[in-house]
């Protein structure tokens, strides 16, 4: 049965309406998910070919884009070996072959790097540092081959989104040729001998004999997102090209190419055909749609080991097993969404539903527990919420829910949330939701919530339920998809959504206008946040490449003891303050020379341009130096704001008494910090509000941390919360003597671009999962309790993960290593049990900025 869908009158100015419906110049329509039930080799899916003839096996080019579903640790078929994307073999033997996959880092074994084998000994001829763990958005990996080049690093590469990759093992001087990419029978998604395959999702899979392509004949960046072009012309595919767009569900291995070189498939069905796909238009394709999320469990240590079907079937353990969903419904997501879960077998237990992240975290407690998770037990029909339960839909005795479809409808902005058996929702068992039926008026109407599951013990029979986010209305092929699409047109459900409820799929997605790469070209994330490493020269350095002007520039040496270095274009050139310190403002002609339209330019001074001394610099734009003076408060500011009101210098005179100072953010500040830039002031140490530092709530009204310290959060006479507004913040005479002089860098929460929210640590490697709404560039996070620094991480520094490195705002020291963290596309995931990052219990806040809004976002 194939995926079709049923376009809803007034589809596409709706999806229009959603922003980013025209953003891709190409559409992919579908993919294939790469099926791996169990740990029975046979029942895995691939897709095989023979070939007769192979022009080159020197020149070659090979272009995909995957989703990853199975990362190391969550292998439903138990080996800890290479999973193989695909495998070229000479004959059909298979004792001269190649395999491109996923395996350990520099040595044979199960990882999530990407590797390139000679035959199958397990030497490797190239592996990269990447460990491409991200399961919540597309990769394109771009595999290039020119094998008779005399430079051994243009002979054999690969690309991650555009970008060539790196290397910890690397062969390449040793090969002239690949052995097994000759005529024999080939295999995509498995190992020749089936039993090791990729369990994941596939889309437009290119390969060209006989031509070394560049990545940019498959893809393009279109304002700072890495997007495919259209095949159809323009390549020369040679005797064994061919592409793969999956867009025949009656045949997945067809060739697009012209070449007619098909595909066989095994243990692939036409259920395998997934909307999921890369690109979303604004009538029908909805792009990148939610999976569970193996980054984001608890309960058994084999619990991520329960998620198949392309993480869309969940089979738990026999402990309280939890998971969640990868897209947020509220904030940095979608607000008003529909689902499906069809039941397999006869569970005894189990509840699925939603909580609040900033509540609580999967990784550390058990989130059923937490004030906002509001859960439906499909066997009993019961509501839980607080720990408080009762029936909601039937009394309670109703059959086996085997072979049931159930429905979950979820309105943050109306704080309101439905569930539906067979489309008979509520209380009433009415075929419509509505008031009469809702099961929970209660949601936090600004919240980011995460669809979740939980299950009971040991005892108890556990449930297999396969979920539909809108990309698969068979459930596995489990059911004959009936093609209901929501209003936007996007989706294949069984049933047909209520009125404005939408699949949660990035086409749906919502971004702030004014950051939306679809609808600016000037001011989306990377044109208003970039970090940037280089190498000083002792003399005038000239850094350029941000493609904007920055207005606050901060500048740390990487690999000594100087201190933190911040400029901004409000106090103008060569004034400079330290966030290690709590000196006065300092004035040094050798520092900072110049803000310029591309990037700054330093002098010779040690601290920001040692010959030899590497250093970053975070940038933000503002308004190109250009100030205001703002009223609103009871003190007249000074304001320099950036186009999205997420970010703005504010400088002002203290009047010797508590005061409201304008702050020009589009909404109240959720993190600012502020100095005095004179001396002598009755606080000169950097003052810090964040809108969680509160054990997570927000702040008391008196409240303080501070930049300089270690120290956690306390009270004290500083800000006044208060007064905190979309046009003010509060402070107390403390930091608004009379006659000295103040700045402050404030920010507020944009949607895709700017976060400030706290987590809990769970003490583990395997550490919180954090979800943000977008693909970070920079991240700040700082533990409540004393004695954690105020780590800084950036795409920089880190520009892979593993992202290992981090600075400290408190301290001049040089960089640290092994503080662990996973920047993904839709948040950051802690690798690190340490008390800067992840002690088990431990509350730690963060300040996030956007390198892509998780609705364009590749993969990391």
């Amino acid at each position: 049965m194939g995926v079709f869908q049923n376009n809803l009158m007034g589809a596409a100015a709706a999806a229009a309406s959603a922003g980013g419906g025209g953003f891709y110049t190409h559409q992919i329509d579908n993919s294939v998910r790469i099926p791996a039930p169990s740990g029975t080799s046979s029942s895995n899916g691939r897709l095989t070919r023979t070939f007769s003839t192979v022009d080159s096996n020197v020149h070659f080019t090979l272009n995909f884009w995957i989703k990853r579903s199975a990362i190391e640790g969550s292998n439903p078929v138990g080996a800890a070996r290479l999973l193989n994307v695909f495998t070229p073999r000479s004959g059909t033997s298979g004792s001269v072959l190649q395999e491109f996959g996923f395996a350990a880092t520099g040595s044979y074994g199960g990882g999530d790097a990407f590797v390139i084998t000679n035959t199958n000994t397990g030497a490797y001829i190239l592996s990269t540092n990447n460990l491409f763990r991200d399961t919540s958005a597309w990769y394109n990996i771009h595999i290039q081959a020119d094998l008779d080049n005399g430079t051994a690093g243009e002979k054999l590469k690969i690309f991650v989104n555009g970008t060539e990759a790196s290397y910890n093992v690397d062969n390449r001087s040793s090969y002239t040729s690949l052995a097994g990419v000759v005529a024999g029978a080939w295999t995509i998604g498995d190992y020749y001998g089936y039993g090791y395959p990729i369990q994941s999702y596939l889309a437009q899979w290119a390969y060209v004999d006989g031509t070394t392509y560049a990545p940019t004949d498959f893809g393009e960046s279109k304002n700072g997102v890495w997007i495919p072009k259209d095949l159809s012309s323009g390549i020369t595919w040679g005797n064994a090209g061919h592409l793969l767009n999956f867009e025949s569900s009656g045949d997945l291995g067809n060739d697009s190419s012209g070449n007619n070189n098909d595909w066989s498939t095994s243990n692939i069905a036409a259920h395998d055909q997934m909307l999921d796909s890369p690109t979303f238009n604004s009538s029908s394709n909805g792009g990148n749609f939610a999976t569970l999320n193996p980054l984001n469990t608890r309960g058994s240590t084999a619990v991520a080991t329960q998620l198949t079907e392309g993480n869309l079937k969940w089979t738990p353990g026999a402990t309280q097993d939890e998971t969640s969903g990868t897209m947020s419904i509220g904030a940095g997501g979608v607000d008003k969404v529909y689902m499906e879960v069809y039941c397999e077998n006869n569970s005894d237990t189990g509840w699925f539903g939603v909580y609040d992240q900033k509540d609580g975290s999967l990784m550390n407690a058990v989130v059923q527990s937490v004030a906002s998770a509001v859960r439906f037990k499909p066997r009993t029909g019961d509501k839980v919420t607080a720990g408080t339960s009762s029936n909601y839909i039937g009394d309670g005795s109703e059959s086996n829910p085997s072979g049931v479809i159930f429905q979950m409808a979820v309105d943050v902005p109306a704080g309101k949330i439905w569930w539906g058996r067979n489309n008979a929702w509520g209380s009433d068992g009415a075929d419509h939701i509505d008031n009469d039926n809702v099961a929970f008026t209660t949601l936090n109407t600004d919240g980011t919530y995460l669809l979740f599951t939980h299950t009971g013990g040991a005892s108890i029979a556990q449930p297999d339920w396969v979920f539909n986010f809108g990309q698969d209305g068979t459930f596995a092929g489990n059911k004959t998809a009936q093609g209901n699409s929501d209003d936007t047109g996007y989706g294949n459900f069984y049933y047909s959504p209520p009125t404005g409820f939408l699949a949660l799929c990035s086409g749906n997605a919502s971004v702030a206008d004014e950051v939306d790469p679809a609808q600016t070209d000037d001011d989306y994330p990377q044109k208003l946040f970039g970090a940037k490493t280089y190498t000083g020269d002792g003399g005038t350095n000239a850094i350029t490449g941000l493609g904007f002007q920055p207005d606050w520039v901060w500048i740390k040496e990487r690999g000594g003891a100087n201190n933190h270095m911040l400029f901004d274009s409000t106090r103008g050139t060569s004034k400079y303050m330290s966030s290690n310190t709590s000196g006065d403002e300092g004035t040094d002609s050798a520092t900072m020379n110049t803000f310029g339209s591309d990037g700054f330019t330093v002098g010779s001074d040690g601290k920001v341009n040692a010959s030899s001394d590497t250093y970053v610099a975070w940038n933000w734009r503002a308004n190109g130096g250009t100030t205001s003076s703002n009223s609103n408060g009871s003190v007249t500011s000074t304001v320099q704001a950036d186009p999205s009101g997420a970010f703005s210098v504010v400088t002002w005179a203290g009047s010797g008494g508590a005061a409201t100072i304008g702050h020009g953010l589009s909404g109240a500040p959720s993190f600012m910090v502020a100095k005095s830039r004179t001396s002598s002031a009755t606080v000169m140490d950097w003052v810090v509000f964040h809108k969680n530092m509160n054990d997570g709530a927000y702040p008391a009204n008196e409240s303080r941390m501070y930049w300089n310290s270690t120290g956690g959060y306390s009270t004290g006479a500083l800000w006044q919360n208060d007064n905190n507004s979309s046009t003010v913040f509060g402070v107390t005479s403390n930091i608004s003597n009379s006659s000295k002089n103040y700045v402050a860098y404030c920010f507020t929460d944009v949607e895709g671009y700017c976060k400030a929210s706290f987590y809990v640590g769970n003490g583990n490697v395997d550490g919180s999962f954090i979800y943000t709404g977008f693909r970070p560039a920079w991240i700040m996070i700082k533990g409540l309790a004393s004695g954690a620094g105020w780590n800084l991480h950036d795409n920089a520094t880190s520009p892979i993960n593993l992202a290992s490195t981090a600075l400290q705002a408190n301290t001049s020291g040089s960089e640290l290593s092994n503080y662990n963290i996973d920047m993904l596309s839709n948040g950051f995931k802690i690798r690190d049990a340490d008390g800067d990052l992840g002690t088990n219990g431990n509350k730690y806040i963060y300040l996030a900025m956007a390198k892509n809004p998780f609705k364009y976002a590749t993969a990391r």
